[in-house]
């Protein structure tokens, strides 16, 4: 029999979305207070990684004529 390869790490963790979606979690946490928490822990690891593409092509592109705003997570009126 043909040993299986293993699952790529990407794949892995599309699953684990995928499982939360169905479960209405977000990596484990049931509340809203706990999801929006855990949201705001993973925008702010992911934060120097989302903003490296801009910098880079204000340095590269623009020639750093550029401005790039990070805001952060903002609520809108309505709550949501």
């Amino acid at each position: 029999m043909a040993e299986r390869e293993p699952v790529p790490g990407h794949l892995t963790g599309l699953f684990r979305h995928f499982i939360d979606l169905r479960d209405r979690t977000h990596g484990g946490a049931m509340s809203r207070r706990d999801k929006e928490e855990r949201f705001a822990s993973e925008v702010e690891l992911l934060s120097p990684t989302a903003l490296q593409v801009p910098r880079e092509m204000d340095a590269y592109l623009l020639l750093k004529s550029g401005t790039i705003n990070e805001t952060g997570i903002t609520r809108l009126a309505d709550g949501e």
